[in-house]
């Protein structure tokens, strides 16, 4: 059986993941953080928890750079499943790149809330932390 989670992280970078995660219990201890290492493991767990009706996260932190399945190929697929309550997550990609085409890039997937840049800051992210838990 899947973790549900508040938040999920994706990233293959092991060192953000801790990072970030860390910050995320630092603005509240009672967040569920599941962090996995690729896009192909994503799909998987999403696959699982609606397979297993979980609930599903109020936020997902995506990076566009990782290797067997990028962040592009992870939302193209995440859509594909086809998950009930889609539009209720946000969804952020997190990268390092501040390159125009993959700015607009993102203004081609609407279920992308924006993005994050590399590397993220604590007061960043607990002004989106508190955007998505405090409504």
């Amino acid at each position: 059986m899947s973790q549900a989670a508040d938040i999920v992280l994706i990233d293959d970078d092991d060192v953000y993941l801790f990072v970030v995660g860390h910050m995320c219990n630092t603005y509240c201890r009672d967040l569920n953080v599941v962090t996995i290492t690729d896009g192909e493991l994503g799909i998987n767990y999403f696959k699982k928890v609606k397979e297993d009706n979980i609930q599903l996260p109020k936020l997902i932190l995506l990076d566009i750079n990782m290797p067997y399945l990028d962040g592009w190929g992870f939302l193209n697929a995440f859509r594909e499943l086809k998950i009930d309550q889609f539009d209720e997550i946000m969804i952020y990609l997190v990268t390092s790149s501040n390159r125009s085409c993959d700015k607009m890039r993102i203004e081609s997937y609407p279920e992308l809330n924006g993005f994050i840049l590399k590397p993220v800051r604590k007061k960043e992210l607990h002004q989106l932390l508190e955007s998505v838990f405090k409504k």
